[in-house]
């Protein structure tokens, strides 16, 4: 028996393995579902300007500077830092205490781990997997 969604719910999916992650999703909308909740911890900072995809996650002591652009899906761990004007794709992940230059572009599906440090004008390209505390000039 297939439940129905109730027309008031919002969704957020909760799951750092992306290829799980977009089926669930596609799972939902296939029932005609396309609510996603966009969840900011209250001790998160976000910017003037800053555009949050739907299904978007930001935990406490995350701080994302103005003109920054996620895409959908993306979780910006705690304590991490975005600079201006920077683009971060569908899918992305950004474990807790990243640190990301201004005007990086990250593609989708990138994991950035714990620790990893971006330079400015950066582009990190689609399923990047950073490794523990890189460093990427």
């Amino acid at each position: 028996m297939e439940r129905e969604f109730d027309e008031t719910l919002e969704f957020i999916v909760a799951c750092e393995n992306v290829a799980l992650k977009k089926t669930i999703i596609q799972m939902i909308e296939s029932r005609g579902y396309h609510k996603f909740y966009i969840a900011i911890h209250p001790r998160a900072i976000v910017g003037n300007n800053v555009m949050l995809g739907d299904g978007s996650v930001v935990h406490s002591g995350a701080i994302i500077n103005i003109d920054t652009d996620l895409g959908e899906h993306v979780v910006v761990g705690a304590g991490s830092m975005i600079e201006i004007g920077t683009t971060i794709k569908d899918y992305v992940v950004i474990r807790p205490k990243v640190l990301i230059g201004e005007d990086v572009y990250i593609g989708p599906n990138a994991l950035l781990k714990v620790g990893t440090i971006i330079d400015d004008y950066v582009k990190i390209p689609k399923g990047y997997i950073s490794k523990l505390g890189e460093i990427i000039e």
